[in-house]
């Protein structure tokens, strides 16, 4: 037997909340003009403003618009946000030197602010952090490849040897003269 076929097996999804149900109908408040998932948070409706859909394309050939709370639309923003923080990583892996804030923002058509934000809560890092990270993970690849010291440092992206060895104990977890 199929859950959730009757309204009142439907209702009673919507009242506990039921995140289980959600994907097996919505519900939509002829009030609001707006349609949820059954696990939705938003402020409870009445019974009697409640009709129930199979599909969120039912509830919106029947004019509701998606609840901003539980929609399907936020899973789309964050995919959407994902991608965006994805190609801001790409760009300051291949850039060098690396891309300051607001010329990785208006590579990206997204404001600064935005971009931080998204950023640090994807990745746990700010873009300057990454960035760092990256110069430091080219570092390590270059010293076991150099000929030279000095060329794996340049290679790196440090524009002398003092911003090396200024960074080198947090880089390499060692200090320079030790072997």
């Amino acid at each position: 037997m199929k859950p959730y076929t009757t309204p009142d097996q439907r209702w009673q999804a919507v009242e506990s909340r039921d995140p289980t149900a959600t994907g097996h109908f919505v519900y939509a408040v002829r009030t609001t003009g707006i349609y949820c998932h059954p696990g939705c948070k938003s402020r409870m409706a009445k019974r009697s403003n409640v009709e129930f859909y199979d599909t969120p394309a039912a509830a919106e050939a029947a004019g509701y618009r998606a609840c901003k709370r539980c929609s399907a639309t936020t899973r789309a923003s964050a995919t959407r946000h994902s991608q965006l923080v994805t190609r801001a990583c790409r760009l300051i892996e291949a850039s060098d030197p690396a891309p300051s804030l607001d010329q990785l923002s208006a590579q990206l058509a997204v404001s600064p602010f935005h971009l931080h934000r998204l950023f640090k809560a994807e990745t746990g890092l700010t873009p300057k952090a990454y960035a760092s990270a990256q110069r430091a993970r080219r570092l390590r690849a270059e010293l076991g490849e150099s000929a030279s010291v000095t060329a794996a440092i340049y290679d790196a992206g440090f524009n002398s040897n003092s911003r090396f060895y200024e960074a080198s104990q947090q880089l390499l977890g060692m200090a320079p003269p030790a072997r």
